[in-house]
């Protein structure tokens, strides 16, 4: 079983708009790519270990995508990014859920 929890929230001190190492939006990073990073390269374990589980956390707070500014640099909205990369996470867990 992987359960993934990681996250930063939308209340965090610092500047509106915070990046990662490698450029990308900072929640969007953390709450999204991170996960599906380790859970691609842990699904040939999961997948051996059948019957496996893959658990995500995320949060009520959800907001639709803006996918011409997937990195939020054109919006201003404080609770975007966080929004945005939990709606992402629990699409990529339904699709991961669809496919086995």
């Amino acid at each position: 079983m992987l359960v993934s929890n990681a996250g930063i929230g939308s209340q965090n001190e610092g500047p509106g708009r915070q990046t990662s190492a490698d450029g990308h939006e900072l929640r969007f990073a953390v709450n999204y790519l991170a996960g599906f990073l380790l859970a691609h390269r842990l699904l040939p374990l999961l997948k051996a270990a059948a019957p496996s589980r893959f658990v995500n956390v995320a949060s009520l707070g959800q907001h639709p995508i803006d996918f011409d500014d997937v990195m939020i640099t054109k919006t201003t909205a404080a609770c975007a990014p966080n929004a945005q990369s939990k709606l992402a996470q629990i699409m990529f867990t339904d699709r991961s859920r669809s496919r086995n």
